[in-house]
């Protein structure tokens, strides 16, 4: 809550150890005209300690009791209120709250294995800069003390879980090529154009279905999700109960090309495939593997049409920044690959040398389920921005090779260009 190379001036001052000049050399000021400073105005009071924000994203509270920053009480005016959040993408955020200051927030990740947890903030370099041990409803915290010794070692209490919010389903909606909005489509999400634009493929309750893009003959196809059509348009990847499969643009001759499992992990428990994107001249397909939920984090691979030699598509041993990597989605000429990444943010790959290039970072503005995507004529890159955020999602634009960045479309998310360009769909969940 307080940097670490101000904190002695601060704990001085909250135990009266500075004194404030109150003589002149050897002096004592008694006539109200000798005094060398003018008398400052008595300070307005202090506006009640602001409440912590209610979570946007799924997540655990864990609140300090009353007494444990005591110490700080004079100087902030009254109860400083501390609480950890952990976020179950495996960020957490330090919070406090004080009349003096306001909200304060510290970031970082934290990994957890049984109940021992570590937390690495994002300020420090290093080891864990603490460390807690879950036990029922408490989580016992205890700090590095030579990076945070104006941190106390405490014991905070879950807090009970508040009700989820009313459910609005994802809706598919069109709009022009300016983010202007033309028509709702149906109910569902992950939409993908047809090569010819005249059809787009999504998911609901997990199936995958198709609708014309006038909104007509909707169909569904087959049980799965995340699809994604052919070059040539006559077949459609799929995310199933068994893994990536591929079926006929009419939901027929649904085969299997990589199971969930393919990896046998040595890590932990598998949590499989997703997110399949077909290359633009039909050999690859982009997917990700979501990991073990511990110590393999997701990434991004790349396997041949028919789901053999699966590899990695980013090669970089060693490099610390590579952590969790999801949404791949392929360029329009087919030679690189865009997708988000925990250490690089939006970043852009090809197969052929498989080195991440970064090309816009803004964590956790933009954070996993980014999902990145080229224009058709390759100019611009939309991604999800905001979908952790009190503020709400947004669909942002780029200039393909980085730079500024604006929203095209608020409220909504994964975006998805028409082949010509013209029209976009995207999601949302407004009513």
């Amino acid at each position: 809550m307080i940097q670490h190379t101000t904190s002695i001036i601060w704990k001085r001052a909250l135990l009266g150890l500075i004194v404030l000049p109150l003589a002149v050399g050897c002096r004592e000021v008694t006539d109200p005209r000798e005094r060398p400073y003018p008398v400052s105005p008595p300070l307005p009071p202090l506006a009640p300690a602001p409440a912590f924000p209610v979570l946007t994203r799924p997540g655990e509270i864990y609140n300090a009791p009353d007494d444990l920053y005591d110490f700080w009480s004079a100087f902030h005016g009254g109860r400083v209120a501390s609480r950890y959040v952990l976020y179950e993408d495996g960020s957490f955020g330090l919070q406090f709250s004080s009349r003096r200051v306001g909200l304060m927030e510290y970031h970082g990740r934290y990994v957890r294995k049984d109940s021992s947890i570590a937390f690495a903030f994002l300020t420090a370099q290093g080891p864990p800069s603490a460390t807690g041990k879950l036990r029922g409803d408490s989580l016992s915290i205890t700090y590095t003390p030579s990076l945070w010794d104006d941190f106390i070692d405490g014991v905070y209490v879950r807090q009970p879980a508040a009700p989820p919010p009313p459910n609005v389903a994802d809706q598919i909606h069109l709009a022009d090529a300016n983010g202007v909005a033309i028509r709702r489509l149906t109910t569902g999400g992950c939409p993908a154009w047809s090569p010819d634009g005249q059809r787009i493929a999504f998911h609901r309750d997990g199936h995958v279905y198709v609708i014309n893009a006038d909104g007509s003959n909707e169909s569904k196809l087959s049980q799965g999700g995340w699809p994604s059509w052919s070059p040539n348009g006559n077949q459609i990847v799929f995310v199933n109960g068994e893994g990536i499969s591929v079926m006929n643009a009419d939901g027929t001759s649904a085969r299997t090309l990589l199971h969930h499992g393919f990896l046998n992990s040595t890590y932990g428990p598998d949590l499989g495939v997703s997110k399949p994107t077909w290359s633009p001249e039909g050999s690859l397909i982009a997917f990700e593997h979501m990991g073990d939920g511990d110590f393999l984090p997701a990434q991004i691979y790349v396997m041949n049409a028919d789901g053999s030699n699966p590899f990695l598509l980013t090669n970089t041993p060693g490099d610390p920044r590579r952590f969790a990597e999801s949404d791949p989605s392929w360029s329009p000429d087919g030679s690189s690959i865009v997708f988000w990444s925990y250490g690089y943010g939006i970043t852009v790959s090809a197969p052929s040398d498989r080195i991440p290039r970064g090309i816009y970072s803004n964590f956790p503005t933009v954070a996993y389920g980014a999902k990145p995507v080229w224009s058709p004529d390759g100019s611009t890159i939309a991604f999800n921005s905001g979908r952790n955020l009190p503020s709400g999602r947004a669909v942002m634009t780029m200039r393909a090779g980085g730079g500024s960045v604006k929203v095209l479309i608020s409220d909504a998310y994964d975006a998805a260009w028409s082949p010509d360009g013209a029209r976009i769909a995207f999601v949302t969940n407004r009513r």
